[in-house]
């Protein structure tokens, strides 16, 4: 089953080790994260998209999975795409940035947030804030949470301290009926999913 997860204390690493995407991008095939980030790299929330139900990815079939869901289930609400903790590390910044960008590239309507989740690793936020992410996670444990922020800020980013409450997709299987009605029930019943808690600096 899948499970809710509400990380207030990212971790250090990867949630999964290199996976099988074409151009780095994890859920297909074999290659290479690319060195840089498109102009598409995720910015920051637009206005009005603070109670967005999210969800944590790991690769483009499970993004791909979560819009087609929204986009089934109607209403125009939309869903935070979260990382997996410590996905700065790997796929790194510019491998999750290429999994939103082939996702989004066929619901290029449906309102729609990107959490980048930098675990407790502040030079990984820096290197996401210079690849061109405007809204990351960083464990606000981190005696340099400010300085990130403050970083942020300068390039109009937002950093959170917590990640917001998220469903998992950890043992649900999407290609059944059963996994997307899991799916589903959380994108349209979550009252309070894509809270953001904790400190956050810049915006």
């Amino acid at each position: 089953m899948g499970r809710i997860a509400s990380r207030t204390d990212p971790g250090n690493g990867p949630g999964e080790g290199p996976g099988d995407g074409p151009e780095g991008v994890p859920g297909d095939e074999a290659g290479a994260a690319p060195r840089h980030v498109a102009r598409e790299t995720p910015g920051p929330a637009p206005a009005g998209l603070s109670w967005l139900p999210a969800v944590t990815v790991h690769g483009l079939r499970e993004a791909e999975a979560v819009l087609r869901a929204v986009t089934e289930a109607g209403g125009g609400r939309g869903a935070v795409l979260l990382s997996a903790p410590g996905a700065a590390t790997w796929p790194g910044p510019a491998g999750f940035a290429a999994v939103i960008r082939l996702a989004r590239a066929r619901h290029p309507a449906l309102p729609c947030r990107t959490l980048l989740d930098c675990g407790a690793m502040p030079g990984l936020a820096l290197r996401a804030l210079r690849e061109g992410w405007r809204e990351l996670i960083l464990a606000e444990t981190r005696p340099a949470f400010a300085q990130v922020a403050g970083a942020g800020q300068a390039v109009g980013a937002v950093l959170h301290g917590r990640a917001p409450e998220a469903l998992s997709l950890d043992g649900i299987d999407l290609r059944r009926p059963g996994g997307m009605a899991i799916l589903r029930r959380w994108l349209t019943t979550s009252p309070t999913g894509g809270e953001m808690t904790g400190k956050a600096g810049g915006g």
